[in-house]
């Protein structure tokens, strides 16, 4: 507020320059908890079997948790929940994807909270410590009525390959946040080469992929989530139209990676 009613550039600037270092430190965060809530779904979750992905983390700080739970649950397209605990509770937050419900499929057990609250795609929940089992037994049977199915994608554009770089990767932030009604723009890349990919995860889950585009000669990296027969699909192939999303990723050389959501070969 303070910014927007500056009288004065010097005034303005000082301001700007504080929402930088704020903004900078929610990334730095983000990131954090990203990368350690990624980690304890491997320990706590089955991938392959739970339609609910529920994860408890503790030693972390709030601020960003339903950032990070919607993240998840875009790459892994089911619902998220995330529970950070504080002394004798935990506070979270619920994403689901478009089609699923969490806000009714979570209120069933809000004999079990302490505060609870949302809508359709997106929850805040706090649970007292003892009944964080009891919650994860109970919507375990709940998501037997579930039906998870493909997402439904609306590609936005087709994305020139001389705009595939870390400085476009970085204006597309300025679009967040994304959720259900703000959704992350989905790109459509024509005749990408494969040079190279492996399975990664625990039972060869999921596959990371090095992409060229025949415009440069660096690679592009990218992560595949929901393809489990990914193998059938590339093995007599080269080049592939990819449909994803592009994500900052400072673990790759380019600063970025793209997630893969579908591939059809070039014939």
């Amino acid at each position: 507020v303070n910014f927007l009613i500056s009288e004065d550039d010097s005034t303005a600037r000082k301001y700007f320059c504080e929402l930088l270092e704020i903004n900078q430190q929610r990334k730095n965060l983000q990131n954090t908890n990203i990368k350690k809530f990624y980690e304890l779904i491997e320990e706590q979750c089955d991938i392959e079997k739970d339609l609910i992905l529920v994860v408890v983390a503790e030693n972390i700080e709030h601020g960003v948790t339903g950032v990070v739970a919607n993240h998840i649950m875009r790459e892994f397209n089911r619902p998220v929940v995330l529970l950070i605990l504080d002394g004798d509770e935990a506070i979270g937050a619920a994403r689901s994807p478009k089609g699923i419900n969490i806000y009714q499929l979570m209120k069933q057990l809000d004999y079990l909270y302490k505060k609870f609250g949302g809508h359709e795609n997106a929850c805040g929940v706090t649970i007292p410590k003892n009944n964080i089992q009891l919650f994860k037994t109970e919507i375990k049977k709940l998501e037997k009525d579930l039906v998870v199915t493909p997402p439904q994608l609306e590609i936005d554009c087709e994305l020139p390959k001389e705009y595939l770089n870390l400085e476009f990767v970085k204006e597309l932030k300025f679009l967040e946040p994304c959720g259900a009604e703000n959704p992350y723009p989905i790109f459509l890349l024509k005749n990408v080469k494969i040079t190279n990919w492996k399975y990664i995860g625990e039972k060869n889950k999921y596959a990371w992929l090095n992409l060229s585009l025949n415009t440069t000669k660096e690679q592009i990296e990218a992560v595949c989530w929901d393809l489990p027969n990914i193998q059938d699909i590339i093995k007599n192939f080269v080049y592939f139209d990819i449909i994803g999303e592009l994500e900052l990723d400072e673990r790759t050389k380019t600063g970025f990676k793209i997630i893969i959501l579908d591939l059809q070969p070039v014939i």
